[in-house]
């Protein structure tokens, strides 16, 4: 399912330039650091190293503290791309799972190196059968990351800004061979670098393709117009919400049988009067509340929508009408 875009309200604060990138680095320094002290803390509680010798022994330390920093690496760059998609709560969510991930990788390490060099020639042949089997379930689990790394990758280079004609051609190329991985399809869809004879030779696929297509901020024109009447809801939701849609167009959207469009069409400017007027008075609560945070909404149908049936409508409602002074 594609995601809802939403129209947050802006608040018009300006920041200095720089102020953000500092704030994110020293943020981001600090999180790497509680990464790997508090892993580091529950390493030593479980390892406990200061028991004997063997338990502080050169070979289960190396593996553990080299598992542990892939961990920490490849969390860095897990963290960074969903900040950089702003996936906030999804960065909330990796924060404790990479420090889970960390301690696991470098416990599992650690056990891989003592199982080693407890094994002795007494155990044979079986000395061997719990160290290859916990350092199997080690490279197991590696090999996942590392796969997973060269996939987040080709996203990121698939949604890249930057890219270069022959590494748009090269997308372009696994995308009509069909061995580009459907995440890295939908990003190039919608990079704004993506050439409109691609959009065109795939405006015909499944819904979620033209979806994506319609997200894209070059979408054609022609093409919107068709998405525009898309027998799915979703492309037509993501038709409405390009900055390309002809505004011609969004009265007749303003009407359209799915409200989750009905919604989009509040939040375009260009919407005429009588068809925003229209969706003040729609049957479905989402569409009203949305006109409810509208800058365009008269002070007397603001104060009609405050005494709406439905509780979330009031509460848009009376809160633009506090701000407005209209209300205590």
């Amino acid at each position: 399912m594609v995601t809802r875009a939403k129209h947050p309200l802006h608040s018009g604060a300006v920041h200095a330039p720089g102020v953000h990138r500092a704030d994110g680095e020293c943020f981001m320094t600090g999180l790497v650091l509680g990464w790997i002290g508090v892993a580091a803390i529950l390493f030593t509680v479980i390892a406990q190293p200061w028991r004997s010798p063997a338990a502080r022994a050169p070979l289960p330390m190396i593996l553990s503290v080299t598992a542990g920093a892939w961990g920490v690496w490849d969390g860095v760059v897990t963290y960074q791309d969903l900040i950089a998609r702003g996936a906030w709560t999804a960065a909330a969510i990796v924060i404790p799972y990479v420090l889970l991930k960390i301690l696991a990788y470098a416990v599992l390490a650690y056990a891989v190196g003592r199982a080693a060099l407890s094994a002795t020639p007494q155990t044979a042949p079986r000395r061997y059968i719990l160290p290859a089997s916990l350092a199997a379930v080690l490279l197991v689990a590696l090999g996942a990351d590392i796969r997973a790394s060269f996939d987040a990758a080709k996203i990121r280079t698939a949604r890249s800004q930057t890219l270069t004609p022959g590494q748009i051609a090269a997308i372009a190329a696994r995308i009509d061979g069909r061995t580009a991985l459907e995440a890295e399809t939908f990003a190039f869809l919608e990079n704004p670098l993506c050439p409109p004879e691609f959009l065109h030779r795939h405006a015909g696929g499944p819904p979620l393709f033209r979806a994506y297509i319609a997200r894209n901020p070059n979408a054609p024109a022609d093409l919107l117009l068709t998405f525009s009447e898309d027998a799915d809801p979703q492309v037509r939701y993501s038709a409405v919400y390009n900055a390309n849609m002809p505004a011609s167009e969004l009265p007749r959207m303003a009407m359209d049988a799915d409200a989750m469009v009905r919604e989009s069409v509040v939040w375009k400017k260009a919407l005429p009067d009588d068809s925003f007027a229209r969706l003040l008075e729609d049957a479905v609560p989402r569409v009203r509340a949305a006109a409810a945070l509208q800058p365009r909404i008269t002070d007397a149908a603001l104060m009609r929508l405050t005494e709406d049936a439905d509780p979330g409508v009031r509460a848009n409602a009376t809160r633009i009408a506090v701000q407005r002074g209209l209300k205590e």
